[in-house]
């Protein structure tokens, strides 16, 4: 029984110190860049990526 509690332990112990030190030298690390779907938020560049699937690049609807 007494052996099972220990080795219990160090198992745990073992878990802890791994977690640890696998984010131990996470701190420094820059955070990922924010990813854009469009390049700006201006009219045309708007239009461009939600509207013109519909109603076309010149605004004319595209009814096939």
């Amino acid at each position: 029984m007494t052996l099972k509690i220990a080795g219990g332990l160090a198992g745990c112990g073992l878990l802890l110190a791994g977690i640890f030190f696998s984010l131990a030298g996470k701190e420094n690390e820059q955070p990922p860049k924010e990813a854009s779907l469009i390049q700006s938020i201006q009219g045309p560049a708007l239009y461009e990526a939600y509207c013109a699937v519909c109603h076309g690049r010149d605004g004319k609807s595209r009814r096939s």
